[in-house]
């Protein structure tokens, strides 16, 4: 395991300013030790992203590809990084949501839509995922609650483009919905 501790004493009264290269080389070095170091796992803990420029999304388009091809650990590896660097990231904690959910570690995949949902309280998506991961673990309660809040901000339309997910229809078969 890699820690990469940033902005210590960049705060203090002494040193009231910030150079902003260091979460750029952190996130490079990150990176880099995770491309070369099989199994290896990289923090970043700092008091706040400036880093600017191209290149900073790469854990989360990488994690991302990951997830689709089906390499769950690897996406939630990549996943966590692009949400430590930029903590407010809806779709960073939505995908990794998702990534937890096909890993089967249904706890870290609540914490991760329950994060996406403080951010964006209104998202179908983000009740979609909460809906499948409670289904999986049989919480009837849950996964009813949840398909519910989906049915308040979806409408027809919206249902019927998943009505086809094969994941979505375990959950609309475990809550007993005939047609949605």
């Amino acid at each position: 395991k890699i820690a990469f501790l940033q902005c210590v004493g960049s705060r203090n009264k002494e040193h009231d300013y910030c150079s902003s290269v260091c979460c750029m080389y952190a996130t490079k070095e990150a990176m880099l030790a995770m491309e070369h170091i099989p199994g290896i796992e990289c923090k970043i803990f700092q008091m706040d992203m400036r880093a600017f420029g191209k290149g900073f999304d790469a854990y989360y388009e990488r994690g991302n590809c990951y997830l689709q091809t089906g390499q769950y650990d690897l996406a939630v590896s990549d996943l966590e990084n692009s949400v430590s660097v930029s903590p407010k990231f809806f779709l960073g904690y939505l995908k990794l949501g998702y990534a937890y959910y096909k890993a089967e570690n249904y706890s870290k995949s609540i914490e991760a839509y329950d994060k996406a949902r403080k951010i964006n309280p209104n998202s179908k998506n983000v009740y979609v995922g909460l809906a499948k991961t409670y289904q999986a673990i049989g919480s009837k309660s849950e996964t009813k609650k949840n398909y519910q809040k989906f049915r308040e901000l979806t409408t027809y339309v919206d249902r019927q483009s998943i009505k086809d997910d094969p994941e979505w229809k375990s959950v609309l078969d475990f809550l007993g919905v005939k047609e949605d």
